[in-house]
């Protein structure tokens, strides 16, 4: 009997970096760009907190189906 879930299960997305404000006086173009980042990172930050939920939930199955007690959302 495996102890452990495989560790590719428990793999999440990698948290995004949050896009830097325009500097200063910066024009329209800038601050379209940093518009168009802020939604790629908040679809990036949603896919990766997903990936993390679905992977604890994972887990959580892992030891369920293996006749363990668990407590998961």
């Amino acid at each position: 009997m495996t102890s452990h879930p495989p560790a590719d299960d428990l793999a999440c997305l990698p948290e995004p970096a949050a896009p830097e404000l325009p500097a200063v006086g910066a024009d329209d173009a800038a601050w379209a760009a940093f518009d168009r980042a802020g939604l790629a990172f908040d679809r990036d930050a949603l896919l990766a907190g997903r990936s993390c939920r679905d992977a604890l939930a994972r887990a959580c199955r892992w030891h369920r189906d293996r006749g363990m007690e668990v407590s998961c959302p």
